[in-house]
């Protein structure tokens, strides 16, 4: 069991005592079981400790450091509420990335619009959803 062990890929995975693998401590073949396959399982624990070692990476830098994650990266609602609440920025490309960066709880001043060929009518997309989201966030702080 030792060799198994070294051939997996991080510290969150392991073998547990029904021969199963494991991430984080949830077994992978009851999740399949559960959900079907193909199941597509993320580790929270190890997201976070990435994100964190890669800020830290920048903390001698005498500037502002922004991370944004790259929501085209993975648009899971999840894995972007993740990083959300971790304090990263999101950068995005298309209206269908604002949208799940807002969705996902992003701040709209915390939103990296980029791409080198953009159009006025993504920028008109861009400005309506944050405005939006604004006018939303007003709307509920009367209430």
């Amino acid at each position: 069991m030792s060799h198994a062990k070294s051939l997996l890929p991080h510290e969150g995975f392991s073998i547990n005592g029904r021969g199963h693998l494991t991430l984080d401590g949830f077994d992978l073949v009851e999740l399949a079981k559960q959900y079907g396959t193909p199941l597509f399982v993320a580790s929270e624990r190890r997201l976070r400790a990435n994100y964190r070692r890669f800020l830290q990476a920048f903390k001698t830098y005498p500037g502002k450091t922004v991370v944004a994650y790259a929501v085209k990266a993975n648009f899971t609602l999840a894995i972007l509420r993740i990083f959300n609440l971790e304090g990263a920025w999101a950068e995005t490309f298309s209206g269908a990335e604002l949208h799940l960066a807002l969705k996902a709880g992003f701040k709209p001043e915390n939103l990296v619009l980029t791409g080198g060929s953009r159009v006025e009518a993504d920028f008109k997309e861009a400005l309506e959803a944050v405005s939006y989201t604004h006018l939303r966030a007003h709307e509920t702080s009367l209430h």
